[in-house]
């Protein structure tokens, strides 16, 4: 039994090694990129205005201008929630491989690396092919999964919030989201790969 529950431990604490690399890898890029102001070339009013957006989402200041509309407020209040969401489970994420890491013997712990680098890899693989090839596609399912309401749905006629942030911004933003994502798995699959095969050779 004890050793039955120890396998046990050991199976969950690998998953954990696997889920918290497939996020970091896939969210922490998506953290990065949208609060680059210069990132989003605006000027004047709009560069000022979005600031303030870009103020509210990171620190929670809120957002007093009439530039904005009480339905634009609200979405980006479901915004928000969004990359709180996302910072929590990096954190968790990040938690969790410090634990596993003392869990797990090495070989299980690079092994647990290996495997969420690869899942990492053929899931940026598939989004990207799928976004190059119907960008709209994913950004409406992407909508209508995270939100529970139709606030996202704006009109350029008459909320600035979607001029200001137009689909092909969302689209650059998946790209280079996707691309780090894409180098940062793998660089850890040959880090892991190489620490592997050095253990192995070792022993040898």
């Amino acid at each position: 039994f004890n050793i039955f529950k120890l396998y046990y431990y050991f199976m969950i604490a690998k998953i954990w090694v696997i889920s918290s690399i497939f996020l970091i890898l896939v969210l922490l890029p998506i953290n990065i990129f949208p609060f680059n102001e210069g990132f989003y070339k605006l000027e004047g009013n709009e560069k000022i205005e979005f600031s303030k957006v870009l103020n509210y989402l990171e620190n929670g200041a809120e957002v007093e201008s009439d530039f904005f509309n009480s339905k634009e407020r609200e979405h980006l209040r479901d915004v928000r929630m969004i990359f709180l969401i996302i910072d929590a489970l990096l954190i968790i994420s990040i938690l969790s491989l410090f634990i596993s890491s003392y869990i797990l013997k090495k070989k299980e712990f690079l092994d647990g690396l290996m495997k969420g680098g690869y899942i990492s890899l053929g899931f940026v693989v598939i989004l990207g092919l799928i976004s190059f090839l119907d960008f709209n596609f994913i950004f409406i399912k992407f909508h209508e999964i995270v939100f529970t309401n139709n606030l996202w749905m704006l009109d350029p006629n008459k909320d600035n919030l979607i001029r200001l942030l137009p689909q092909e911004i969302f689209f650059d933003i998946l790209k280079r989201s996707l691309l780090l994502s894409f180098v940062g798995s793998l660089s850890l699959l040959f880090i892991s790969f190489s620490q592997k095969s050095f253990r192995f050779h070792f022993r040898d």
